[in-house]
């Protein structure tokens, strides 16, 4: 993957979604008996001292520097996906939670109601970086449309509170798409 020619048939290799496992496991053996894995391995002191002397490295070695490129990268692209799974469940429960709020409230709510939104939207919500954001907008709606405070008076300025919660339903879409960019 290091040389400049077999980079692109690399890149190639990453594109695809699926791999086969087993014919994978089976080119790996192929290729580890072929660079003479059954020799004795060199230890890691004199794997460390070739390196640090900038000897060349034996063609199994050569192999095994490739491998932790492609799994550092392969871990990289599972831990984006495991992110981007997890705002995009964070993103269908606050859509949901605020669509079944406003059908059942199509006027101005009382703030008692409007605070158990919050809380049930607050705690719905997975621990991650992408939740930063909503757990701001869900902190300002409460200071904004003071909903601690006389919980038996509606909400006003209704309108304001709607586009608030608009924009908390996508805000996990937002942050995660300005982290990938």
């Amino acid at each position: 993957m290091q040389d400049k020619e077999n980079t692109p048939k690399a890149q190639k290799c990453l594109k695809p979604r699926y791999i086969d496992r087993v014919g994978f496991a089976r080119s790996i053996i192929d290729t580890v008996n072929s660079l003479g894995f059954e020799k004795k391995r060199k230890n890691l002191f004199e794997i460390n001292s070739s390196a640090q002397n900038n000897l060349p490295l034996s063609p199994l070695e050569e192999f095994e520097n490739n491998f932790k490129i492609l799994f550092e990268y392969l871990n990289d692209i599972r831990i984006n996906a495991i992110d981007e799974l997890t705002n995009e469940r964070n993103h269908q429960r606050i859509d949901r939670l605020v669509r079944g709020f406003n059908r059942d409230n199509p006027i101005a709510p009382k703030r008692e109601v409007a605070l158990e939104l919050l809380k049930k939207i607050e705690s719905s919500l997975e621990d991650d970086i992408g939740t930063k954001k909503a757990r701001s907008i869900i902190k300002s709606l409460r200071d904004n449309h003071e909903l601690e405070v006389e919980k038996n008076k509606i909400i006003e300025n209704y309108k304001e509170f709607q586009r608030a919660l608009k924009e908390l339903t996508y805000s996990a879409r937002i942050e995660s798409q300005s982290r990938s960019e």
